[in-house]
């Protein structure tokens, strides 16, 4: 979510307070955002502090940043030289981001820091007799 309004902010800026095509000011926007999104995103969606891994956290960052910058980039060049309107433009930016937001934080959240983000928690039992009523099992 931050990165939307981050980066969404300054496309809008770039492309239509400034005028610049939308590849330009796609580059732009992901490339100012990219920083203030990973400090955010670590702190207050995965409740990181402390000092980074280069490998663990930083690379895949980087990674999916760069596959992100590329993808986006693409839709927003397809979207500037098929559409007359800005606004699809801007849709075309933030569907690619959500296609890799998905795969990104399933990735980040489930595997890369999922024994550090939370403890693990088994689920409890649930066991029903035949005789058992209603308020016995909400007990």
């Amino acid at each position: 979510m931050v990165n939307v309004v981050i980066g969404l902010a300054l496309l809008v800026l770039f492309h239509a307070g400034l005028g610049w095509p939308g590849v330009q000011a796609n580059v732009a926007a992901v490339c100012v955002s990219a920083v203030p999104a990973y400090v955010l995103c670590r702190r207050w969606v995965w409740g990181q502090s402390g000092r980074s891994s280069f490998g663990g956290e930083i690379t895949p960052y980087l990674i999916f940043t760069v596959v992100g910058l590329v993808l986006s980039t693409m839709f927003v060049g397809w979207a500037d030289r098929n559409y007359e309107t800005p606004f699809v433009v801007y849709a075309a930016n933030q569907l690619a981001f959500g296609v890799l937001w998905v795969v990104r934080y399933v990735l980040f959240d489930r595997v890369l820091w999922a024994s550090r983000s939370r403890p693990a928690v088994r689920p409890r039992q649930l066991r029903i007799s035949r005789d058992a009523s209603l308020d016995d099992m909400a007990a």
